[in-house]
C-alpha cells in the first residue's frame, strides 16, 4: 500500500515483502531446472494478462492493478493505452507524430501531469531558454521498445518495481542469480534497455544516489560486458540511441549560461559544476555502462557508422566545453573558494575523456581511416557552433580561465591517430587558417594562464586555482589534458604564419613590452615582481612546444621510457609507484600496459634495483628503482641523475604549483 505522507519509506515497504523476495531467491539456488521454470513464469505474456488484468471479479486483484497503473503513470515515461476498467482511462497517451524520444525523456499528452515541464522550471532564473528535446537517430527500426513502458510479462513490471525501490539489494541478487539461463538473459537485458530512462529518472531523484548506482552497475556489468549480447541490443533495441539520449536529457537537467568570451551575447549553454548532479558523479553508472559497451569493437563500429548519433554525442560532448570558468579576482580575495573544479575535472575526464579512448581503441589501422575522418568533420563543424555560439573574437575575454576544453581534445587526439597510425595527411584533416586560429586561442590561454597561476596573479582567488592547475598538469589526467591542448598547439604553430604565431605567444604571456632593446620599459599589465616568471614560463612554454614529442611520432616504447625517466629523475621510486605514476591510463590511449613484458624491459633498461634493506629498528626499507648513473643512447649520454629530461618539465611545473 503507498504511503499518504510525503515522502514514502521504502524500507518499511521493502520488510514487509522480505519472505516473499526470500522465497524467490532460494528458488534460483535449485538448479539450472528451476531456473527454467522461472523464466517461463517471469517471461509468459499471457499468464501476466489473466492473472493481472483479467481477475475483474477480484477486487483485490483490481486494486492493486490500479495501484500498478498509479506507479506507472507517476514514472513520467508512460504512453499508456490500457482497455481495462478503472485507472487505466486516466492514462494520457503520448504525443503523436515522432514521439518515442519525447516520451523516452518524459513528455507526456495534454491531461497528464507534466513532470518535464516541472524540472525545466527548477532551475529557476539561471536556466536559458526551453530546454531542447532530443529525438533519436533516423536509424530507429523499432520505436515500440522505447515508447512506453507498457508491461505485457512480470519480468518487465519485476524490474520496473526494483527501480522504483531504488534497486533493494535482495531484488538485485535474485535477478542476478537468473542470469545464468539464456532465454531469462536475453529478455531481461531487453527490459533493462527498455527501462533505462526511468533508471536515469529515478537515479536522479533518489537521495542514496551511490547506493543505487553501485547496484545499477553490478547488473550491468553483467549484460553489456558480453560483446554478443550487447550488438544484439544494438540491432533490436537501439542501445546506442537510449543511451546517448537518456545521457544528453540527464545533462539538459543542469544546464546554465556560458559567460566564456562575450558574456551579455553568449548562446552557449554549459553544466553547472555546482549542482548534485555534478558533484555527486550521479550520472556515473550510466556513463559507465556507455565506455562498457564502445569497448566492444562491433558496437563501437556501428556507433562511429551512424552520423546522427556522432552529432548527438558531440552536442552532449559540447555541453562541458568551457565548463566551471575562473574568472581572476582584482581586488579583494574570495570570501568562499569553490570546490566546483573536482565536479568539472571528474565530468570531463569520465563523461567525455574516457569515451573517446574507447572508440580511439578501434581506429588504429588504415582500414578504420574513414570512421576517423568523420569524427574530425565533426569535430570540426561543433567546435564552429561553439564559436560563433560564445561571440569568439579573435583575444580571450581578459581575466578569464576555463580548463575544459573537450571538443578541442576531441579533435586534437583523433587528429593525432589519422596521422599517427592510419597514414592519413594532416593537411588534409586542417581547417583554413582562420579556423586554426581560433581553434588556438584557448588551449593557449590555458598555457598562459599556467604561468600566471605560479606568478601568484590568481592569488586572490584562493588554493582552489592552484588546485585546478595541478590537477591539469597531473601525470594521471594529463593524457586527456594537456598532452592534447600541446600537440594542437603544435600542429597551429606548424601551420600558422610563425610571427603571428610568436607574437600571439608574448601577447598571451603579457611580455611583449620586455622584448626590447631599450634601456627601460613600460608594462601597464604586469608588476615589476611578476615579469621574470611571465617571461620564464613564456620561454619554457616554447621550449615544451619545441620538445614534447608524444604525438609527434613517438612509437609506445619510446613515450613509456620517456615517462619512466621523468619519474625516476625527480625521486627514486618503487615498483607499485611506477605502475601508479605511469598508470593503466596511458593503457588504452597510447597502448601501454603496465606489467608488460614491455614495461619490465624498459624499466630495467633505465634503472637499477636497490635491494630492501633492514634499518636499525627491525622495520625492512622497500626495495626502490633509482636511474642509472648514465647510459648511453644512441652514441649519446642520455641522462644523469641530476639533471630532468624535457618531458620532465610538466612534474616541475607540479611540484611548483604545489610548493
Amino acid at each position: 500500500m503507498p504511503d499518504t505522507s510525503a515522502e514514502r519509506d521504502l524500507q518499511k515497504v521493502l520488510q514487509q515483502l522480505e519472505p516473499q523476495i526470500t522465497f524467490l531467491e532460494e528458488l534460483t539456488k535449485m538448479g539450472g531446472a528451476m531456473r527454467t521454470v522461472l523464466t517461463k513464469i517471469l517471461t509468459n505474456q499471457q499468464t501476466y494478462k489473466e492473472l493481472s488484468m483479467g481477475q475483474e471479479e477480484n477486487l483485490y486483484a483490481k486494486k492493486n492493478y490500479d495501484m500498478y497503473l498509479s506507479a506507472l503513470k507517476n514514472s513520467g515515461l508512460v504512453s499508456v493505452e490500457e482497455k481495462t476498467q478503472g485507472a487505466a482511462a486516466d492514462i494520457a497517451v503520448g504525443a503523436e507524430g515522432g514521439a518515442g524520444a519525447m516520451v523516452l525523456l518524459g513528455t507526456t499528452g495534454p491531461g497528464s501531469p507534466d513532470e518535464s515541464s516541472k524540472e525545466e522550471d527548477q532551475d529557476g532564473g539561471q536556466f536559458v531558454g526551453q530546454r531542447k528535446r532530443v529525438k533519436l537517430s533516423s536509424s530507429t527500426k523499432d520505436p515500440y521498445i522505447i515508447d512506453s513502458l507498457k508491461h505485457k510479462c512480470f519480468l518487465e513490471e519485476l524490474l520496473f518495481w526494483t527501480i522504483k525501490f531504488e534497486f533493494p539489494q535482495k531484488m538485485v541478487t535474485f535477478l542476478l542469480n537468473m542470469l545464468p539461463d539464456q532465454d531469462y538473459k536475453i529478455t531481461f537485458t531487453k527490459t533493462f534497455v527498455q527501462h533505462y530512462a526511468f533508471i536515469m529518472k529515478t537515479l536522479m531523484k533518489s537521495h542514496e544516489s551511490d547506493t543505487m548506482s553501485n547496484r545499477i552497475v553490478h547488473i550491468s556489468v553483467q549484460l553489456f560486458s558480453n560483446e554478443e549480447l550487447a550488438r544484439h541490443m544494438t540491432e533490436e533495441c537501439q542501445l546506442l540511441d537510449i543511451m546517448v539520449t537518456v545521457l544528453l536529457y540527464m545533462m539538459e537537467s543542469c544546464l546554465i549560461k556560458s559567460e566564456l568570451q562575450d558574456e551579455e551575447n553568449n548562446r552557449h549553454v554549459v553544466v553547472n559544476c555546482s549542482e548534485a548532479l555534478l558533484k555527486n558523479n550521479t550520472y556515473w553508472p550510466l556513463v559507465s555502462d556507455f565506455i562498457n559497451i564502445l569497448s566492444h569493437q562491433s558496437v563501437a563500429k556501428k556507433f562511429l557508422e551512424d552520423h546522427s548519433l556522432l552529432m548527438l554525442w558531440m552536442s552532449f560532448v559540447s555541453f562541458f566545453q568551457g565548463m566551471n570558468l575562473n574568472k581572476r579576482e582584482l581586488n579583494e580575495h574570495v570570501e568562499f573558494e569553490s570546490q566546483t573544479y573536482y565536479a568539472a575535472f571528474a565530468a570531463e575526464l569520465e563523461a567525455c575523456a574516457q569515451p573517446m579512448w574507447g572508440l580511439l581503441t578501434h581506429c588504429k589501422v588504415k582500414e578504420t581511416q574513414e570512421y576517423t575522418k568523420t569524427v574530425v568533420r565533426y569535430c570540426l563543424e561543433t567546435l564552429q557552433i561553439w564559436f560563433d555560439a560564445i561571440g569568439f573574437i579573435d583575444e580571450p575575454a581578459p581575466n578569464q580561465v576555463t580548463f575544459h576544453l573537450p571538443l578541442h581534445r576531441y579533435y586534437a587526439m583523433f587528429l593525432s591517430r589519422a596521422v599517427k597510425c592510419q597514414g592519413l595527411d594532416l593537411d588534409s584533416l586542417l581547417p583554413d587558417q582562420e579556423m586554426l586560429m581560433k581553434i588556438m586561442v584557448h588551449p593557449l590561454q590555458i598555457q598562459a594562464c599556467l604561468s600566471e597561476i605560479h606568478s601568484n596573479m590568481w592569488v586572490r582567488n584562493g588554493l582552489q586555482i592552484k588546485g585546478q592547475a595541478m590537477t591539469y598538469v597531473q601525470s594521471h589526467f594529463c593524457n586527456s589534458m594537456i598532452d592534447p591542448d600541446i600537440y594542437l598547439l603544435q600542429v597551429c604553430a606548424s601551420r600558422l604564419d610563425p610571427d603571428y604565431f610568436i607574437s600571439s605567444v608574448f601577447e598571451r604571456f603579457k611580455v611583449v613590452d620586455l622584448l626590447t632593446m631599450a634601456s627601460q620599459h613600460q608594462n601597464a599589465v604586469l608588476d615589476s615582481e611578476q615579469e621574470r616568471p611571465m617571461l620564464e614560463g613564456a620561454l619554457t612554454f616554447l621550449v615544451i612546444l619545441t620538445s614534447l614529442r608524444i604525438h609527434l611520432g613517438m612509437t609506445d616504447d619510446e613515450i613509456l621510457r620517456s615517462e619512466m625517466v621523468s619519474q625516476l629523475c625527480m625521486n627514486d621510486r618503487t615498483h607499485s609507484a611506477l605502475l601508479d605514476l605511469i598508470p593503466e591510463n596511458p593503457n588504452p590511449k597510447s597502448g601501454i600496459v603496465p606489467g608488460s613484458c614491455s614495461f619490465e624491459d624498459v624499466l630495467s633498461s633505465v634503472s637499477d634495483f636497490k635491494a630492501p634493506v633492514f634499518e636499525p629498528g627491525g622495520s625492512m626499507q622497500q626495495g626502490m628503482y633509482t636511474p642509472k648513473v648514465g647510459f648511453r643512447s644512441g652514441g649519446h649520454v642520455g641522462w644523469l641523475k641530476s639533471r630532468r629530461s624535457f618531458l620532465s618539465i610538466r612534474f616541475c611545473e607540479l611540484q611548483r604549483c604545489r610548493a
